[in-house]
């Protein structure tokens, strides 16, 4: 631990002038954003579009003795009628766990527990992008490289989406960069891992279907008594009847609301996102096509996909290179959500900080590398780092009128083109797009 410390301190700081001027730059750019979303919260311009104003209105059902899986209206007018949430016919879709972990908030003002969420989230983000620096110190990163995907983790859209809106990507990110970690030596706290982000979020399923496919079965036991235990302690938390009420029931509500909102990224919902009716929320269209077979045709497409990618990623384990192997088994796990929200990709942070490196090594040291490698890095990273939602959003403000959502189809056409992307990229990628270059991927890599 004392090491560790040591190397991030050696990261974070050091008596090199332009090694301050550069954390000072950081720290002033941080400050001021953060700066403006406290101050949105403070005049209440943000908070009711918050998702984390769902978990407090959660919280104080629970503290009360109540259901926290009303729908969301209901909680607000029970809780907070001064200040109804809006637009959300639904309960929160946050899961048992995540919850139980958030009960210590209940009981502080609503407003100091979104900006303890902000700095919290912030801090989170930044300690992991020193931490998965320092992983990738072998590859030549050094502390002002380390700086500057610092730099780029937390001003990318996806970090900056999750912070406005209260997510909580802050308490998965530190979890799949311990996966990172941990799966190289095929160690069976992956499964522990897995269960733990499965139990927050249902994320990772991918990966834990790869488990399966390779019959390491320590792994899944792992992940399964993690996950059973969790939700134990959470039905104790709470009750045995919600828990059990939250997947045959509240969970799946807010997909069927917002699956076919232009901003989901999802895999799994895609098809009926483009061809179903009821697209969206606050508005629906009719279907593409009215023949009878296609509600039951679009709802099965998307899940086989992703079914099918992952096989095919198995079958390939073989020749595919670690890195390359956790990059797309970590894509896959995001696109392969019912809800796949622009900030959830702040969770390839450690995939993109390596197809970072390889382009640099490409670009700046005149490494020789084929189309498809170059591809394959280019399309990580804009994944990673770009934001497409404005493009949609000026084009719907501007045809329909700002609060119109019948979004016409070709506009989610334009929509699915990072999910589309995403899919091709685990589908089609070089297996060693990017390269282990350490003594403790080569083992992996080969079996």
């Amino acid at each position: 631990m004392i090491r560790f410390l040591r190397s991030i301190a050696a990261i974070a700081g050091s008596s090199a002038p332009l090694r301050i001027a550069c954390l000072l730059a950081l720290f002033l750019m941080l400050l001021a954003s953060v700066s403006e979303e406290i101050a949105q919260i403070r005049i209440g311009t943000a908070l009711q579009w918050r998702d984390l104003s769902q978990d407090y209105l959660a919280e104080q059902a629970i503290a009360r003795g109540e259901n926290p899986y009303l729908p969301i209206p209901a909680l607000s007018e029970r809780f907070q009628p001064k200040d109804s949430l809006p637009g959300f016919n639904h309960p929160t879709p946050h899961a048992p766990v995540l919850l139980m972990l958030l009960a210590p908030f209940a009981e502080i003002p609503e407003l100091r527990f979104h900006e303890i969420w902000i700095l919290f989230s912030l801090g989170i983000f930044i300690a992991c992008g020193a931490v998965a620096a320092y992983r990738l110190r072998h590859r030549g990163v050094t502390a002002q490289g380390a700086l500057f995907l610092i730099a780029v983790t937390v001003t990318s859209p996806s970090a900056w989406l999750d912070l406005h809106y209260g997510q909580h990507n802050c308490m998965l990110l530190p979890l799949v960069l311990l996966l990172w970690a941990v799966s190289y030596r095929a160690h069976w706290t992956e499964g522990i891992l897995l269960g733990i982000t499965l139990a927050l979020r249902g994320f990772g399923a991918p990966f834990l279907l790869f488990l399966l496919l390779e019959r390491r079965i320590k792994s899944l036991a792992a992940a399964a008594v993690t996950f059973c235990g969790l939700q134990a302690l959470a039905a104790r938390f709470l009750s045995p009847e919600i828990v059990f009420n939250y997947f045959t029931q509240y969970a799946g509500e807010a997909v069927r609301c917002w699956k076919g909102q232009p901003a989901n990224a999802s895999l799994v919902t895609l098809p009926q996102k483009l061809f179903g009716s009821r697209l969206v929320s606050f508005g629906s269209i009719p279907a593409v096509c009215r023949e009878p077979t296609l509600p039951l045709i679009i709802n099965v497409l998307g899940p086989l996909v992703a079914l099918g990618l992952c096989v095919a990623l198995w079958r390939r384990r073989k020749t595919l290179h670690f890195q390359s192997k956790f990059a797309l088994l970590l894509l896959l796990s995001i696109i392969s959500a019912p809800l796949t929200w622009p900030h959830y990709f702040i969770l390839l942070m450690p995939a993109a900080f390596a197809a970072a490196i390889e382009l640099k090594e490409i670009f700046v040291q005149q490494r020789q590398s084929g189309r498809g490698e170059l591809a394959a890095l280019i399309v990580l990273v804009l994944l990673f780092r770009a934001d497409w939602s404005p493009l949609w959003y000026k084009l719907s403000y501007n045809l329909f009128g700002k609060g119109v959502y019948a979004v016409p189809v070709w506009m989610l056409a334009l929509s699915c083109a990072g999910t589309i992307a995403a899919a091709l990229l685990v589908a089609l990628a070089p297996p060693n797009f990017i390269q282990d270059k350490s003594a403790s991927a080569s083992s992996v890599s080969e079996r």
